[in-house]
């Protein structure tokens, strides 16, 4: 109701409302454990900002294509129609699902007030807009990012074959009606078939490699080889601790030592298993950063509460 009765009450509200969310998530060179927002309260704020863009976007793309002419006090005529939000999944993100619907005839005599237009339960005669914005919270949000990319690989992988034959099948038969030859003479390319494979497998095998390396602080490197003739080229991935990957690890570590109840992948670790360490992260990150943010915080990235220590943290438990 705030949205409709505030905020979109004329474009000049819209643009106050934008910019003291501006004014209060500023922090200039001020580093986010300094800001006055805390981080999850900062991501909704930014997730909303957002929105608000998307919709002061559709509003002037609006007025532009259909030469509409209201000034920035002048009643505005749009609404928001539905708004949906969310904090779930794995990876943790905030998603945030809106559209907003502009009048294409916004009422200059009086006779038909923005009120009349708000009360309306149909979208005829208005431009409907939607948005959609989603925030991966904390430092890791790039590594979510990547783990979702990665998913849709694996799923397009495991859709491949059938994908490929059926895309054939459609392209083999429109060539074949439209030369007026049967369609007994279709066949599938099998190198070409082979060479997406490849190059699928390829895309995540590197992609799972990155996520490690994002996950840990570690360097990557990446070594190919053409292999001549119709044999996959050759492909290498190797992963490399960093003092940003030993120092996490070491403050996991610790923050066991000192008895607090997390799990720690102590085996891995010690085999050096880097997949299995990040995999083992990607299980039970969620779980550490709703349990205790700022653990969470002080193992993946070494931040504490001004003036605490770790001790301090796991004492209060």
């Amino acid at each position: 109701d705030r949205l409709n009765d505030k905020v979109l009450a004329t474009e000049a509200d819209l643009m106050n409302e934008i910019a003291m969310i501006e004014m209060y998530l500023f922090s200039g060179n001020l580093s986010p454990e300094k800001h006055h927002v805390n981080d999850l309260e900062a991501a909704h704020l930014s997730s909303y900002l957002a929105l608000l863009y998307n919709y002061q976007r559709a509003v002037r793309e609006t007025k532009e294509i259909w030469d509409l002419d209201y000034g920035p006090n002048d009643p505005l005529y749009a609404r928001i129609d539905g708004l949906e939000y969310e904090m779930a999944g794995d990876p943790l993100a905030i998603r945030l699902n809106s559209a907003i619907a502009i009048s294409l005839f916004p009422d200059e005599t009086g006779e038909w007030s923005r009120a009349d237009f708000m009360a309306r339960e149909d979208q005829i005669g208005a431009n409907v807009n939607e948005s959609s914005v989603v925030f991966y919270p904390g430092f890791t949000g790039a590594n979510a990012l990547q783990r979702e990319e990665n998913l849709k690989l694996n799923e397009e992988r495991a859709t491949y074959t059938q994908d490929y034959i059926g895309k054939e099948l459609a392209v083999k038969a429109l060539e074949a009606t439209t030369k007026g030859n049967p369609l007994t003479g279709v066949f599938l390319s099998i190198s070409e078939y082979q060479a997406g494979l490849d190059d699928l497998e390829e895309g995540m095998k590197v992609g799972e490699a990155k996520l490690v390396a994002m996950d840990l602080g570690m360097e990557m490197q990446i070594s190919e080889r053409h292999v001549p003739g119709t044999g996959p080229d050759q492909l290498e991935i190797k992963l490399i601790p960093t003092d940003v990957t030993h120092d996490k690890l070491d403050r996991w570590e610790k923050v066991v030592d000192l008895g607090y109840d997390i799990k720690y992948p102590s085996e891995d670790i010690n085999t050096q298993d880097w997949y299995q360490v990040s995999e083992f992260l990607h299980k039970n990150k969620k779980d550490i950063q709703l349990a205790d943010s700022e653990i969470y915080e002080y193992i993946f990235n070494g931040r504490l509460p001004e003036g605490k220590t770790i001790e301090d943290l796991v004492g209060a438990k």
